[in-house]
Parts: structure tokens; sequence; C-alpha cells
């Protein structure tokens, strides 16, 4: 763990973000109301599944193109199987709110605006294919919408702000429009800035 701790962690008003999740929900509070999810799934830097610069510049930003390429190819039929499934459920947008920092990240909520009514996520269950780095096969998971929605997220996140939950820090929120079939990710980074001064009397 990276011992360096701003005064931003220190302060939840200071740091921004949504803010850490508390050791318990309580069935009254109002993320938990219809439509809303919370999930305790923690993600912490692992120096084995975070790709790190090799020693071979070069090599590594082959490995790195060769799994941007992956993801691309994939992505396109991940989000027509997820669309369909919240499309056929009348879900209108999903929105994952997600925060990190100190080495550790998860998403804070889930809400789901349907056309009409209140409704959950549906239990449905799709298979996703998702790509590993430094690995050619792309493997294949069943899952219910709600995992899937979870599992993009994290890979969405590592393929475009790797290490996001590193140090400072990010947060933000990714919206699922299913009728224009768009995932939109907004992302914030937080940093610890200083100024340095020099007299002489």
């Amino acid at each position: 763990m990276n011992s360096r701790t701003s005064s931003l962690q220190n302060n939840p008003r200071l740091r921004g973000g949504f803010g850490r999740p508390a050791t318990s929900v309580s069935p009254k509070s109002p993320a938990t109301a219809p439509g809303s999810f919370h999930f305790r799934r923690i993600i912490m830097t692992d120096s084995q599944t975070t790709p790190e610069p090799a020693a071979g510049g070069a090599a590594f930003d082959r490995k790195q193109r060769e799994y941007a390429r992956r993801a691309e190819e994939i992505r396109a039929a991940n989000k027509t199987v997820l669309f369909d499934a919240l499309a056929a459920a009348g879900i209108e947008t999903v929105t994952v709110l997600f925060d990190g920092y100190g080495d550790s990240g998860q998403i804070e909520r889930i809400d789901v605006e349907p056309r009409e009514g209140t409704i959950m996520l549906p239990s449905d269950r799709i298979e996703i294919a998702r790509t590993i780095w430094e690995s050619p096969e792309i493997e294949r998971q069943t899952l219910t919408v709600h995992e899937a929605v979870e599992t993009l997220v994290y890979d969405f996140l590592s393929q475009v702000h790797s290490g996001w939950e590193i140090n400072d820090g990010a947060y933000g929120a990714f919206t699922f429009d299913v009728a224009e079939r768009t995932i939109k990710l907004d992302y914030n980074e937080r940093y610890t800035s200083s100024e340095t001064f020099s007299h002489e009397f």
C-alpha cells in the first residue's frame, strides 16, 4: 500500500466525490431507495494484475496496443447483449457511481431509471466477453445483468484509467443510455499539490 496520505483523504468534505461507503447500509438510507443498489465489492491494487511498464518500453507498448485492440473487438458485442436486456426490462438509463483512493476503490451506487414505474435490474443472465492482460484468449462469463454492469464498469476503468484507485484516486459516473445505446464516462481525478517558497534574509 502507498503510505502517502493527502489532507484531502482525511477530510471527506474536501476530497470531493461521492463519499466512502459506511460499513453497513441502513435500510432507511436514501441511497437504498427503489431503483438504487449498493455494492460492497472492493478492488485493491495488485502488481500481478495491474499492467506495469516492463524494462523494455517498446515491448510494453506493443502489449498495451494488443490489449486495447482485443478490448475494442469485444466491446460492441457486450454492449448489444447488455442493452438488449435493459431495453426488454423497460429501463431507459443506468447510472453507476464509483469512488476510490488509497489503493482501493468500489462502485458506490447503481441508479436505474425505467420508462415508467419503479423496477430493479432484471435477473436475466447474459454472456459477457472479457480480455485479459497478456493473454490472447477471450474469457466468456455468464452473469446476471447486475454483475455484467459492474464487471464492464471495472473493465472500462482499467482500460482507460488504469490505477484510478491509487493515491488520491478518482471518482465519477458511468451513464448507460439504453435508447442511444451509449456508455458515457465522467471521470474526475484527485491530486495533492504543493508550493515551494525559498527566502533568504
